[in-house]
């Protein structure tokens, strides 16, 4: 026993050193960029850093961890409930602080640094980082698992199992408000009414036939006498690739049209970049798009068949109509949970805002001073 604890406490001083050695790297790394000066020291009047106007968060991005703990906030359910009247608050109370010149602290501010950081986080969370639109609730971070759970309760219905037209119409709730999502987080490049109609009839249209196609496929006969061996992962596979198309085609202007806003130090446009554009949708896709699918479908089957093994839960199928709906309850609260877990996790592979050296971006772009920055979108 004292061997084990030993371990433990190498095991835990180990781990706090190489995160020391980390954090000092990635403060080498970015000391002479945009966030440099993420690693202020803590005020010890209110326990948060001193507030800046270079920063979107106390939190370091230049780190997993960091920024893992920003969408960690953004994803906070109570973000849903934020009104206009404490947006426009909020927004006040960091143009005063602009306005009073000081961008090394708020020493002298009537309002300390937590408060401050608290409207900043307020505005991350409701409020696109370009376009300054603000989102409705179902569109923020903070309302994305609560608003797909009753499409997820959906397509887990009797209905939608047996019949091909509740399957069709919830994989068209499901998209719309996918596309929507995809809109309302994307890099920031403004669309037309008939563009956004375009998108929205392309992404919904391709995904939908996507994911019912392969749904059809792994019941027919064949999927069940040869694709057997695949069938845990066809639900992910189906949502990668709905997904999928269904984010690039939402902001296929992107990649194919305009390009995304791509800003100087200043935070001054300069330009639109198919390239920052294309970095920004791939990016999307492989932490959002790809990996939420891979922990909400992937693992809940998992959990769910543990559960049943250990008689926690009802089996799957059969046992009396009681028997079934507590069966669908759990399954509904085990994929919920993950689904609050990834979000954050997923979205935290890469920072939210993407640096460019001019000479990657297009030759309009190399005579300009760098580094250049763009919005990933989330």
């Amino acid at each position: 026993m004292s061997r084990l604890c030993a371990f433990k406490k190498f095991a835990a001083i180990t781990f706090v050193a190489s995160e020391a050695r980390l954090v000092n790297k990635s403060y080498c790394d970015v000391e002479n960029s945009k966030f440099a000066n993420s690693y202020d020291v803590v005020d010890s009047g209110t326990g948060a850093p001193p507030f800046t106007l270079d920063r979107r968060t106390p939190h370091d991005e230049g780190t997993f961890f960091g920024r893992f703990m920003h969408y960690l906030e953004m994803s906070d359910p109570r973000m849903m409930f934020v009104t206009e009247a404490q947006l426009n608050a909020a927004k006040q109370l960091i143009e005063e602080f602009k306005q009073r010149g000081n961008d090394n602290g708020a020493s002298d501010c009537p309002v300390d640094d937590e408060e401050l950081w608290t409207a900043k986080r307020q505005i991350n969370a409701c409020v696109h980082p370009v376009s300054g639109d603000t989102n409705v609730p179902p569109l923020r971070l903070s309302g994305l698992c609560f608003f797909s759970l009753p499409i997820c309760a959906g397509m887990l219905s009797v209905a939608a199992q047996r019949d091909v037209r509740w399957q069709l119409f919830w994989q068209w709730i499901n998209q719309s408000y996918n596309s929507l999502i995809n809109y309302a987080n994307r890099s920031g490049n403004d669309l037309s009414i008939s563009d956004m109609a375009q998108s929205y009839s392309l992404a919904v249209g391709a995904s939908c036939g996507i994911a019912y196609s392969l749904d059809r496929l792994v019941k027919s006969p064949f999927g069940k006498r040869y694709l057997w061996f695949a069938l845990p992962s066809i639900p992910c596979v189906a949502a990668w690739a709905a997904g999928g198309t269904n984010m690039f085609f939402s902001r296929w202007e992107e990649v194919m049209g305009v390009g995304a806003p791509v800003r100087n130090q200043n935070d001054e446009v300069v330009g639109m970049s198919q390239v920052a554009g294309t970095k920004a949708v791939v990016q999307t896709l492989s932490s959002r798009t790809f990996g939420l699918p891979l922990v909400a479908l992937l693992f809940p089957p998992i959990v769910l068949q543990a559960m049943e093994n250990k008689k926690l839960i009802p089996p799957a199928r059969g046992g009396s109509p009681r028997q079934q709906m507590v069966r669908y309850a759990a399954d509904l609260t085990v994929i919920f949970s993950f689904m609050l877990a990834s979000v954050p996790l997923c979205i935290s592979i890469y920072p939210q805002t993407i640096e460019f050296d001019p000479s990657e971006l297009e030759e309009e772009f190399h005579s300009l001073k760098g580094p250049l920055y763009t919005n990933k979108g989330v």
